[in-house]
């Protein structure tokens, strides 16, 4: 039951703090989120708390905000990815998206196929965060 409540509070916490922020800073409460790969298509950000580790498994949130709004809307979109070290795979849990002015388009816990664990793509941005969780 603590995990529900815990995922529900982190989802709020990234619908609020996915907008831009001014010169102010970021808004109490939002992640400092930390780049980790910039490309043609736009940024992608961690969660710079420590992921949750279960054995093998490993937990985190990640920001990716896009150079362009995409064809379907998406500005940006914040997800919970898990990364099972032992078999080289990246799986989706959770997946929210905005539009480019940060307006809730998106917000679904992923099962069926989309949940499926898959190994990424070498170079990829989730071959990096793989590589980054899943120190060999």
């Amino acid at each position: 039951m603590i995990e529900l409540v815990m995922a529900v509070a982190l989802m709020q916490a990234a619908e609020r703090c996915n907008g831009e922020y001014d010169a102010g800073g970021r808004p109490p409460g939002c992640p400092d989120w930390r780049q980790v790969v910039y490309n043609g298509e736009g940024e992608i950000f961690v969660d710079p708390a420590p992921p949750r580790r279960e054995g093998n498994r490993v937990e985190a949130w990640t920001r990716t905000r896009f150079r362009a709004p995409r064809e379907d809307g998406m500005g940006s979109v914040v997800s919970l990815d898990r990364y099972d070290c032992a078999a080289g795979t990246v799986g989706l849990r959770h997946f929210t998206a905005y539009d480019p002015r940060g307006v809730l388009l998106v917000d679904i816990d992923v099962t069926g196929r989309n949940a499926e664990q898959r190994a990424p793509q070498p170079g990829s941005p989730n071959a990096v965060l793989l590589a980054e969780f899943c120190p060999r």
